[in-house]
């Protein structure tokens, strides 16, 4: 045993110095090749949560336009029941006056008759000249001949009364059957419109359902447009602040230079009044030109700022073509995740793609910037109120230009595979964020 012990030792350290190796590379090996697998999972995991989060975005954005359709085809739906319920009610009024204007004329016609066959009876039996004649004296003669007269009158006016009411059955008759064909026509229209509402409805909820199930993918578009939003508001308040401080500082060197020209006045008057003794073309040599005071730069244009808030309810739609609202201002709720809340500073106008973005209101370009999610950025000052608009893919305007009320500022950006575009709309008093809608006719 002594003797084979160191061969098997020798043997052993033999087999450990060549097996060892081998397995070593052949690990290293597995775990390279696991870690390029996990990598490409972690990319396509990657992908598909980018996926899901596009589709999610799209499918909001699809439920939002179809809420906003919605709320449209609701207001005209209750305008339109309305206006059915007055023709209704109108109509009910006119067949009801029809009605007494029809026993009126029949009741007319029955007098009108009655009265003709008894001046024919009376005509058979003595002819009017017979019955004046008969009289027993001339003035019963001459009230009888006034009685024929007024009794020819009263049957023309009869006559003409019947005619009249006759032409007002027509006309009454007419204007219902108008009515009635209008009532029709607006009772169809309301159905056809309660159909499309229900159908939207429907559709919304089956959407809103679909994304309910991709809690995940909507909870992370949620949380991006805040974001978003955050950063945009920051930047924002950051462009404001820095004008605030160019404008005071440019104030306070201004303040500083008029303080410095009222000193150097000053002391050119005390070496004047000290050189009273001098003779005056020495006087006249020593003066040298008062310089005149730098007065700071005006603040917001106070013309424009009274011209803006006294636009308030009449500024254009900042798009051209159709446009409509869909997401509001202010903190509320989303009505399909309930848990999230949403801050719009202001509102969301969805246009055809690629549509031109126009000045509200004649202005100068205060800022125009690229930011994630809103694309291009433009931001308008008028005196003291500004206008934001994001989401612009072209831009045809720079920094410090003056744009006119209805200019192009530049086209709305389009996400791949829809067919509209979407601008986000701002009005503010310096910092103070407004209701964009109160100020859109």
């Amino acid at each position: 045993m002594r003797k084979l012990l160191p061969i098997v030792l020798t043997a052993c350290v033999t087999l450990l110095t060549v097996v060892l190796p081998a397995d070593a590379r052949r690990n290293s090996r597995t775990v390279r090749q696991e870690r390029q697998r996990l990598e490409r999972q972690a990319r396509q995991t990657g992908r598909d949560l980018e996926q899901a989060t596009a589709l999610a975005a799209k499918q909001l954005r699809r439920i939002e336009r179809l809420e906003a359709d919605i709320a449209i085809t609701a207001t005209r739906e209750r305008r339109l029941r309305r206006s059915v319920d007055s023709a209704t009610a109108a109509a009910r009024a006119l067949e009801d006056s029809v009605a007494r204007i029809s026993a009126k004329v029949a009741h007319l016609d029955s007098m009108y008759r009655i009265s003709l066959v008894a001046i024919r009876n009376q005509r058979r039996s003595a002819s009017p000249i017979a019955y004046i004649f008969a009289s027993e004296s001339f003035a019963q003669a001459m009230r009888r001949m006034r009685y024929l007269g007024q009794l020819a009158d009263w049957n023309r006016q009869q006559g003409r009364r019947l005619a009249s009411e006759r032409e007002l059955l027509r006309s009454s008759a007419s204007r219902l059957d108008s009515m009635r064909s209008r009532l029709q026509i607006a009772m169809a229209e309301q159905q056809r419109i309660g159909r499309r509402l229900a159908a939207d409805r429907d559709h919304s909820r089956r959407l809103a359902d679909s994304l309910r199930s991709q809690a995940g993918a909507l909870n992370r578009v949620l949380s991006r447009q805040q974001a978003q939003q955050r950063q945009l508001d920051e930047e924002l308040d950051r462009v404001l602040a820095a004008e605030e401080a160019e404008r005071r500082a440019a104030e306070e060197a201004a303040r500083r230079a008029a303080e410095e020209a009222r000193l150097r006045e000053e002391q050119q008057r005390q070496q004047q009044q000290q050189q009273q003794t001098s003779s005056p073309a020495q006087n006249q040599q020593n003066t040298t030109p008062t310089p005149t005071p730098t007065t700071p730069p005006p603040a917001p244009d106070a013309d424009l700022t009274a011209s803006f808030a006294a636009a308030e309810g009449r500024l254009p739609m900042p798009v051209r073509g159709q446009a409509t609202i869909v997401s509001n201002f202010g903190r509320r709720s989303h009505t399909e995740y309930s848990r999230v809340e949403i801050q719009n500073n202001g509102i969301d106008i969805e246009a055809p793609s690629g549509a031109h973005v126009l000045s509200v209101f004649p202005g100068t370009v205060s800022m125009v910037i690229l930011m994630d999610g809103f694309h291009n950025v433009v931001l308008l000052r008028h005196g003291e109120y500004l206008t934001v608009y994001a989401g612009l893919a072209t831009l045809d305007v720079r920094k410090g230009q003056r744009v006119g009320a209805g200019e192009s500022l530049g086209t709305l950006f389009t996400e791949a595979g829809e067919n509209t575009s979407r601008l986000h709309f701002e009005v503010r008093h310096e910092k103070e964020k407004l209701d964009p809608r109160k100020w859109l006719r």
